[in-house]
């Protein structure tokens, strides 16, 4: 089975697959840390995950502006929006629902290789 993990520079679960025996490929924006150049594809993942390639994907998009551990710093003082944040969490959402309308099409198989591909937050 052939894996896409997107949104991995470091390869941690890319090398987790290999060792279980998977073909599996980590894909980000930026160069792998992981030692195993070969294994990454620097790139644009919904792109690669569109490619036809894979069999299944497993995303782990940047949160930092979106998760609810970090909410309590919109509003650094009561009452005080914080803009800065508002927007990068504003920008990220979008970011995410074109992800998430990425995936809904591939679960009705609409758009993708594979009505078992799979790019649901994990």
């Amino acid at each position: 089975m052939k894996i896409l993990i997107a949104c991995e520079e470091s390869q941690e679960v890319c090398r987790a697959f290999r060792e279980l025996g998977f073909e599996a490929y980590s894909c980000d924006l930026q160069e792998c840390s992981g030692g195993k150049p070969e294994w990454h594809i620097v790139g644009d993942a919904i792109k690669e995950a569109y490619s036809g390639k894979y069999d299944m994907m497993i995303a782990h998009p940047p949160c930092t502006y979106m998760s609810r551990a970090g909410a309590r710093w919109m509003y650094p003082t009561a009452g005080n929006l914080c803009q800065d944040r508002y927007a990068k969490a504003m920008a990220e959402s979008l970011s995410k629902s074109s992800f998430e309308t990425s995936s809904e099409r591939s679960a009705t198989g609409k758009g993708c290789h594979s009505p078992s591909f799979c790019s649901r937050y994990i």
